[in-house]
């Protein structure tokens, strides 16, 4: 009977531990963190709606210039635009995230283009085309979808308590540089970051 209560001792003190003990940072910094997961989401959604938003405008673009005649606007990227499109949105409930970042680098560029006309006849087809103003629109959607990110990040801090935000400085770390910074191009390096604090080996896949 002595030798039953100890074990059952020895049961408690050990249910305890396992429940008082924090959880180690690696099983928190992974695929099934919540944070993870609603931001994976996000730019997925926004991959696919911004980045069918562009193709539609890019296609228009290039067929309106073909029927013209015109030149200065480059083929190769409306062809690297839609292949990465059909990528994200066919595999979109479980998309490559290698895919999503090339096709974000493709509505990133266009955003932060420099369509300063060099000459007349450039200025013109600019004008024309309306490439400014869309450029604008899409840098607008750019930067709603990082505040987005900040706020889905305010949103899951509120929600640690003190001991796991210890565990999770990493991620307050990522947070303080992706803020830190108002350049759209350094904020999408920063959303890459963000992936590797969940799974370094992203970039090799």
């Amino acid at each position: 009977m002595k030798n039953y209560y100890i074990i059952c001792l020895g049961l408690i003190l050990l249910i305890q531990y396992c429940v008082a003990s924090p959880i180690p940072d690696d099983e928190q910094i992974d695929e099934h963190n919540k944070l993870y997961i609603e931001v994976l989401k996000d730019l997925t959604e926004f991959a696919l709606k911004t980045g069918d938003e562009l193709r539609e405008f890019v296609t228009k673009v290039t067929d309106e210039i073909e029927q013209n005649n015109d030149k200065y606007f480059p083929n190769h990227r409306q062809e690297k635009l839609v292949k990465n499109y059909e990528k994200v949105k066919n595999s979109e409930s479980n998309p490559n995230i290698m895919d999503l970042y090339e096709l974000t680098g493709d509505i990133i560029d266009f955003a932060t283009a420099d369509f300063a006309a060099k000459d007349e006849e450039a200025k013109k087809f600019v004008e024309k085309y309306k490439l400014v103003e869309f450029s604008e629109k899409i840098r607008g959607e750019v930067t709603k979808f990082y505040d987005h990110i900040s706020e889905e990040f305010e949103t899951y801090a509120h929600e640690l308590d003190e001991t796991q935000k210890k565990e999770q400085q990493k991620l307050f770390d990522w947070h303080k540089d992706f803020t830190g910074t108002n350049d759209i191009k350094d904020k999408f390096n920063e959303i890459v970051s963000f992936f590797e604090l969940f799974k370094p080996t992203l970039v090799n896949e």
